[in-house]
């Protein structure tokens, strides 16, 4: 009986060491920790995660990095996702850094963590094309974000007066990512470049900072890689806020939509912000007359508060022919002529009339085609066609007051308020290189997102 009992008790123990060699945890994207508004997390292949559980090592030890690589075993730990072996920054008996590997394939993965004793922490989470993150300076994924100046290699205050302000803005999880943006204080900024970081699964975001944030101070910056959005941190930037300069102008205009050839089935007016000043558009019209006409049909525009650089689409009638539109910002049935027209952009709801009317509540006038009567300038923009847009030059900058020289012909592009900015005082211009003294100060500054310590 005492061998029966003493055989029973060695199984039950060792089913019991069984067990206890697996245990559950959690991964996290190790830039934004938790703190990105999605419901759970995902990560990205070539990204840095956290995966946090218990008895994930037997000490806390940082690795020594190697040509920006980790190893793939530190204190005898070792991570792996879906069995393919990832490179290891930080362990601790509570958290372990690692680098996402760069070819796996998309939707759920299992990941292991294993320590030097062999027990085994696992957990299960979704693997995206593209999840960012931003490094922020007390590595928690708030607060301020880990972002240079790309010429000082400093902090902010960042300004942008001059026009010529760049950063670099530490993120992970964006480097296979088709379409990646960033919004400070609600404005969308053009993203120049997205490149990788001289460590595994640092990315760096390039951006140049337009003067209208100048004297905005402390701003929330954000990340949005193929429609997945980062944590939200914060930026400081300096500066004195411009001058007021109010400038709401008609940028494109097209009336061959729907028509054979047409690229998209809709007509549309484009309307852009060329000023330094937010404008509501609350109470405003697109109003449409054909070239030769006295009366006039118009569309209201929604109570959008349009930024500067930004644009604002508004459909109108259309065909059976070409492509839907962007989601447009404000919807007309007006059916308007491709080759020649009018359009005019109206501070109030009041049909216009006569063939080219004088109304101090016009902010905006667009004759396209010969035929046209009412035009700015000298003359009318060119003449339109089922292929071709009346653009204004320069996306929307060019102004004289003359259709003549301000619009040429251009394939449609509509483009609505969700479209990358345009502020019209930024000019472009080439990408400055970095010094080997860039990427030892930058890494300075990310070291301590490779470890849950505070920035020194």
């Amino acid at each position: 009986m005492l061998r029966i009992l003493i055989v029973t008790l060695f199984f039950v123990f060792n089913a019991s060491l069984r067990q206890a060699t697996t245990a559950a945890g959690t991964v996290l994207n190790a830039a934004s920790l938790g703190a990105e508004p999605a419901a759970s997390t995902q990560i990205a292949p070539g990204s840095i995660a956290a995966f946090r559980g218990t008895a994930l090592a037997l000490r806390t030890e940082t690795a020594t990095v190697t040509d920006g690589s980790p190893p793939f075993t530190v204190a005898g730990t070792s991570v792996k996702v879906n069995g393919v072996q990832a490179r290891v920054f930080y362990v601790s008996p509570e958290e372990v850094r690692f680098v996402v590997p760069d070819d796996l394939a998309v939707g759920k993965a299992e990941v292991a963590v294993i320590n030097a004793e062999g027990v085994e922490s696992k957990a299960e989470v979704m693997i995206v094309p593209a999840a960012p993150g931003v490094f922020t300076i007390d590595g928690d994924g708030r607060g301020e974000g880990i972002i240079l100046d790309q010429d000082t290699l400093l902090r902010g205050p960042f300004d942008p007066t001059n026009g010529e302000k760049r950063l670099s803005i530490f993120v992970t999880g964006a480097r296979h990512a088709k379409n990646v943006s960033v919004t400070i204080k609600g404005n969308k900024i053009s993203v120049e470049r997205v490149a990788p970081g001289n460590l595994a699964g640092i990315d760096e975001i390039h951006v140049l900072l337009p003067p209208i944030l100048s004297g905005f101070g402390a701003a929330t910056l954000s990340v949005e890689a193929d429609g997945v959005q980062s944590n939200p941190v914060s930026v400081l930037i300096g500066g004195t806020p411009p001058a007021s300069h109010e400038k709401i102008v008609i940028n494109q205009v097209f009336g061959g939509g729907g028509n054979s050839g047409a690229p998209f089935r809709n007509d549309f007016i484009e309307i852009f912000n060329a000023g330094n000043t937010a404008v509501n558009l609350s109470g405003w019209s697109v109003q449409y007359a054909s070239a030769t006409a006295t009366t006039w049909s118009l569309t209201p525009l929604t109570a959008v508060v349009l930024s500067p650089g930004q644009y604002y689409l508004v459909q109108q009638a259309g065909g059976n022919n070409g492509a839907t539109l962007p989601t447009p910002d404000a919807t007309g049935a007006i059916a308007m002529a491709a080759g020649s027209g009018k359009v005019a952009l109206v501070k109030n709801t009041t049909a216009l009339t006569g063939a080219c009317p004088n109304d101090p509540n016009i902010v905006d006038v667009v004759g396209y085609g010969s035929t046209a009567t009412c035009f700015r300038g000298s003359g009318p923009a060119p003449g339109a066609s089922n292929t071709n847009a009346a653009a204004r030059k320069t996306n929307g900058c060019t102004d004289t007051q003359n259709n003549a020289s301000d619009f040429s012909l251009a394939t449609p592009n509509p483009k609505n308020i969700n479209a990358p900015l345009n502020p019209c005082t930024i000019a472009e211009s080439v990408l400055p290189s970095f010094a080997d003294a860039f990427a030892k100060r930058r890494n300075y500054y990310l070291a301590p997102t490779l470890r849950p310590r505070r920035f020194p």
